[in-house]
């Protein structure tokens, strides 16, 4: 399984944890497939999410040798996939059995993930399940408050220059009493400032 999933992403290809199909291992157990009789196999299929039809997984679960783990499996476009992920649990205080999946993605020094989480995700252009973190994924919340901070940026810089504030209209010419140096750097800043406004906007509407 080495390198699948593996490898840095850039920021703008990133997607939101919305988009993906999810693993969730208390939802596993609610349905019974994990529990203390855990050595089973069987069928599930992820929600659908938006544009992204539902999966449909074979799991095995088994004992090796670091644990419990599962083998899933499940068709992708001329592909089919079949790996393990290792499991882990642990005792809450209040008593009971909770269980984690551990990561099975490969990081970019290309050493195994293993993080030890409750939800793994597969992004619509993805191979393999990983968590939040190896995806590099956001939540929906994230990207509107990155565009609130750029839209705020913009609206603050064009009214200290005594111009509109709205979005897309023409830049406030320079302040009389103002450098030229100074209005260039501000001015680059609410370009910048705007186009990742505009940027964030389009990818939360994909």
């Amino acid at each position: 399984m080495g390198g699948l999933g593996s490898g840095r992403r850039s920021h703008s290809s990133r997607v939101c944890v919305e988009h993906c199909r999810i693993i969730d291992a208390r939802r596993w157990v609610r349905l019974g497939i994990l529990g203390p009789l855990y050595a089973s196999h069987g069928a599930w299929s992820s929600k659908a999410v938006t544009g992204v039809l539902p999966l449909h997984l074979h799991y095995e679960l088994f004992d090796r040798w670091d644990g419990p783990a599962v083998r899933v499996s499940y068709p992708r476009p001329n592909e089919q996939m079949y790996y393990e992920i290792g499991m882990h649990t642990t005792q809450p205080r209040l008593g009971g059995v909770r269980w984690w999946f551990k990561c099975p993605m490969v990081c970019s020094n290309g050493r195994p993930c293993g993080r030890r989480v409750q939800m793994l995700y597969l992004p619509p252009k993805g191979r393999q399940f990983g968590c939040r973190h190896c995806h590099h994924l956001w939540y929906e919340s994230q990207r509107q408050d990155a565009r609130k901070r750029a839209t705020a940026k913009v609206y603050k810089i064009r009214e200290r220059m005594g111009g509109n504030a709205v979005l897309g209209g023409a830049f406030p010419e320079k302040p009389p009493r103002m450098r030229q140096g100074t209005y260039e750097r501000l001015r680059k800043q609410a370009q910048e400032a705007e186009t990742k406004a505009r940027r964030v906007r389009r990818r939360r509407d994909i």
